[in-house]
C-alpha cells in the first residue's frame, strides 16, 4: 500500500511514551481504520520492546497515541465512539485505548500550535506557523524551504 508522507514516531517525555502517527493531506482517504490499527500495532510491539520482559510488561497507562492529520476524519467518525477535547483535538476511543487524533486544519491559531500550523496545509497556517514558531536551532528552519517547495508542487493545497 503506497502511504506518502507519513511519519511514525515514538519518544519518552516524563514518564510517558508517546506514539504519533501522521498522514498529511496526500494520504489517501479513507484507510483511517488500517492507520490506527497500523498505531496500536506499532505500539504493542515497542511495549514490548522496551518493558524488562513479556511478564512484566510497562503498564498502559504509561502510553499514549496520537494520529496527526490534515483533514478532520468524516468517514471514521461516523461510527466511532470520541469526544471533541477542543478545536480540532478529539479523544477516540479505539478497543479499549483513546488515541487522541489532532486534525491540524482545524487546530486554533495560538502560539503553541505554531509548528502544526506549518503542516496544515493552508496558506494561512504556514505563514502563522512561520511567524510565530521559536526554532530551537535556526538551522532547522530550513524545514521550511522543503514545505514550501511541497507547496509549489501541489499548490491546490493552500
Amino acid at each position: 500500500m503506497y502511504r506518502p508522507f507519513r511519519a511514525c514516531i515514538f519518544f519518552p517525555e516524563k514518564g510517558q511514551h508517546k506514539y504519533i502517527d501522521f498522514a498529511c493531506d496526500f494520504a489517501p482517504r479513507g484507510l483511517w481504520d488500517v492507520s490506527l490499527e497500523e498505531l496500536v500495532g506499532y505500539y504493542s510491539n515497542y511495549r514490548k520492546v522496551i518493558s524488562p520482559d513479556l511478564r512484566h510488561l510497562l503498564p498502559t497507562s504509561k502510553f499514549k497515541l496520537y494520529a496527526i492529520c490534515t483533514r478532520y476524519p468524516v468517514k471514521l467518525l461516523k461510527d466511532m465512539q470520541f469526544t471533541t477535547v477542543k478545536p480540532g483535538i478529539i479523544d477516540l476511543t479505539w478497543g479499549n485505548r483513546i488515541i487522541r487524533i489532532i486534525v491540524l486544519k482545524n487546530i486554533t491559531m495560538e502560539t503553541q500550535n505554531a509548528l502544526w500550523q506549518l503542516f496544515s496545509s493552508q496558506e494561512k497556517g504556514f505563514i502563522f506557523g512561520n511567524e510565530n514558531y521559536k526554532w530551537h536551532y535556526p538551522e532547522e528552519q530550513a524545514i521550511l524551504n522543503q514545505l514550501y517547495a511541497l507547496y509549489k508542487i501541489h499548490p491546490y493545497h493552500l
